[in-house]
């Protein structure tokens, strides 16, 4: 059975190589080659590799997913949801204040909140209902699998190491910036982020 950290880290790997590719191939071309590259590295016991997984893990759901719908996106005409400019301030700030918290800069630390059972089923429900009602079906999927993992233990005691990853910070303040730019030049960019970077 293939695991799924490996299978993640496929995922997150071919991804970038992808997002490289692009610029010197067609996006169809690209991808094959992402994924093949990948498939050869992933099966070559290598440094690189053991650094890429040490420096990702826990990968949990979203950056897998996330990356998955960029590719999507990039490759088909799927209209996705928006997602307003108030969202990812809102979700920059909620991300920069909660690794804070788990590095110690608050009295209070987030992260240990991802242990306690009462507080998860809140977190999780609240989520799950507030992206239905955004019709945020991806996000709507991560928010219910992560807290049904979480409650398997599938591969981690906490619940944020399935709903969160710390590199979504620099990947929402990218996506700001380009939401800002685009508001400067009078242009339209309240789509989300694999629309915006087409």
């Amino acid at each position: 059975m293939i695991q799924y950290s490996w299978l993640a880290h496929f995922v997150i790997l071919s991804w970038l190589l992808f997002r490289i590719l692009r610029w010197v191939l067609p996006d169809r071309m690209a991808i094959g080659v992402a994924f093949v590259v990948t498939l050869l590295l992933s099966m070559i016991d290598n440094v690189f590799m053991l650094y890429f997984v040490a420096l990702l893990d826990p990968l949990g759901l979203l950056l897998p997913l996330l990356a998955l719908r960029n590719i999507a996106d990039l490759l088909t005409t799927i209209a996705w949801p928006r997602i307003t400019l108030y969202e990812l301030l809102a979700w920059l700030v909620a991300g920069v204040v909660f690794i804070a918290s788990a590095l110690g800069v608050f009295a209070f630390d987030l992260y240990a909140v991802g242990y306690n059972d009462p507080a998860v089923v809140i977190i999780a429900t609240t989520t799950s209902l507030y992206f239905a009602w955004r019709k945020q079906g991806l996000f709507l999927a991560i928010s219910v699998l992560g807290y049904i993992l979480w409650s398997f233990d599938f591969g981690s005691s906490n619940y944020f190491d399935y709903v969160f990853h710390a590199l979504m910070v620099p990947v929402l303040a990218i996506q700001l910036m380009y939401r800002l730019i685009g508001l400067a030049k009078g242009k339209d960019k309240t789509a989300d982020s694999a629309q915006d970077e087409r």
